[in-house]
């Protein structure tokens, strides 16, 4: 298994690292006991303050310049 950080803000997920999946087959076969992203983060409980866009990107600036992912 692999496991990656990100941040999901209700309609999008920002990794805070570069991910690639590959696919080894051409169609992969549907499962009924696999559940969407939305499913999984409806689950996620959050009892803190919300945070706002601006301090979202600014951990995501932060995560990236820790994992050397920074700009110029």
């Amino acid at each position: 298994m692999f496991a990656a950080q990100g941040i999901y803000d209700g309609k999008r997920l920002q990794m805070l690292e570069p991910v690639i999946i590959t696919f080894l087959e051409a169609t992969a076969p549907v499962r009924s006991d696999t559940v969407g992203l939305e499913t999984v983060a409806g689950c996620l409980k959050w009892t803190g303050k919300a945070k706002t866009l601006k301090e979202m990107d600014a951990a995501i600036a932060r995560g990236a310049k820790e994992h050397g992912h920074g700009r110029g």
